[in-house]
């Protein structure tokens, strides 16, 4: 939600105003789009189509040639934990073109009418209509011819007419850790109805939403909105006896009920419900924001600079010519010093030398490893290894013999020795003999 947010408003959407339009859709096309990718990708085109011409008519009206609108289309399969798909558009409040010279500029919209607003909603009912009865989905038989066995139902479909209905809405006492607001724009109660909102055969569409040009903020909150998450776990309770409870976000005046009340299986249910199928996107891109669009790398935001890591900062100027010389040289000597060095440890790890000799003064170190070889080189002597060791740690090395163990191993560069056999966790299955070899056994 929040990436999503920050990624489109610094790559993707302009710095231009936005204005939110949201469409609700009649109760009895909810299921078929909730679950048919077709037609729920036919819904929105059409959707954003309408909102477009909408555009490119009153732009028209002002003088603009050739305009183009630009919108990202954020599907919303849920309510209050709840199967409720709807689309959240987040369009340009305005249109591209390009003027005499070829340079593109934006021209912002007026505020749209309720006639403008009613012009959208008759549009994308009609032709959603036409879609669906086209490809098939429409029963347009009397209620005579039709049959009254209702039709065998999968468990998918089981679990979306549980997460259709309303449920048990209750009222429950305050938990005091609750919030009011879960971060996702969660109210108390449900605003007055606005002024820019028409609704036409089930088909509500509400844009009272704008955002201003240089709001960052506030374009990223409502696209973190738009792209929110169905399930808040602020607003879920667990109650005893198993039942969940869940906040509702809006309570109408009047009503008592807050939360709504669930076992574990419908809360299951409602879960499988409003979780997203395979290959279906709820981000979509249209206009001059799509991907394909020719505009589009003229009209989103340019990425910001990439500094290189390994450059220099202010603070760190490139040393001057006069000096590399003396670098080079010192870096020369840096790298016969390390030989040497490589070269005394190797012969102070050679086999020849015994557990008394000069070359067990010091521990050895492996040639590549360059970032502690001047470490170990310096470190103290094995012998100092066990006494400043903690009490715990002595405890577990054992007795002074296999301290003595771990100086001569550290000595030569072998590393930790290994664990006596008293030590050493023993098998408690018995050992099975095993056969012979060249024999076979026999069962």
């Amino acid at each position: 939600m929040a990436n999503t947010a920050v990624f489109l408003v610094d790559r993707v959407v302009p710095d231009v105003p936005v204005r939110q339009y949201v469409l609700t859709l009649p109760y009895e096309l909810r299921k078929l789009v909730a679950f048919k990718a077709d037609v729920l990708t036919a819904v929105a085109r059409l959707f954003v189509e309408s909102v477009f011409a909408s555009y490119r008519t009153r732009a028209k009206r002002n003088g603009v040639k050739a305009p183009q609108c630009g919108a990202v289309n954020f599907v919303q399969r849920f309510g209050s934990l709840n199967l409720h798909v709807h689309y959240h558009l987040v369009a340009l409040d305005g249109v591209f073109a390009r003027d005499a010279g070829g340079e593109l500029l934006f021209h912002p919209a007026p505020e749209p009418t309720p006639e403008d607003l009613d012009a959208i909603v008759v549009r994308s009912a009609r032709r959603v209509i036409t879609w669906l009865r086209r490809h098939g989905y429409l029963d347009e038989q009397p209620l005579e011819a039709r049959s009254n066995e209702p039709a065998a139902q999968t468990a998918l479909d089981a679990c979306a007419a549980i997460a259709m209905g309303r449920g048990n809405v209750a009222t429950m006492p305050r938990d005091g850790t609750e919030q009011d607001d879960d971060g996702h724009g969660g109210h108390e109660e449900r605003p007055d109805t606005p002024a820019l909102v028409v609704e036409r055969d089930g088909f509500n569409l509400h844009a009272g939403v704008h955002i201003e040009a240089g709001d960052d903020l506030g374009r990223e909150r409502l696209l973190r909105y738009a792209a929110r998450p169905p399930l808040s776990l602020e607003r879920l309770r667990r109650l005893p006896g198993g039942r969940v409870a869940y906040r509702l976000k809006y309570v109408a005046r009047g009503q008592r009920g807050k939360y709504r009340v669930m076992a574990g299986v419908e809360f299951l249910a409602r879960l499988a419900a409003i979780t997203c199928p395979p290959r279906y996107p709820l981000t979509r891109f249209a206009g001059v924001l799509a991907p394909r669009s020719a505009w589009r790398c003229e009209v989103v935001p340019k990425p910001r600079e990439r500094r290189n890591a390994c450059a220099p900062t202010r603070t760190e100027q490139p040393a001057p010519a006069a000096d590399k010389a003396d670098q080079r040289k010192a870096s020369a000597n840096g790298a016969k010093a390390r030989d040497e060095r490589g070269r005394s440890a190797a012969l102070a790890s050679s086999p020849k030398d015994g557990p008394g000799s000069a070359g067990t003064t010091r521990p050895t170190t492996r040639a590549n490893d360059v970032a502690t070889s001047a470490a170990a080189l310096g470190a103290p002597l094995p012998g100092d290894v066990i006494q400043l060791a903690p009490n715990h740690l002595g405890k577990a090395l054992g007795s002074p013999a296999r301290g003595r163990a771990l100086r001569r191993a550290a000595a030569r560069g072998l590393g930790d020795a290994a664990p006596p056999k008293s030590l050493r966790r023993r098998s408690r299955m018995p050992e099975v003999p095993r056969p012979a070899p060249g024999r076979r056994c026999h069962h």
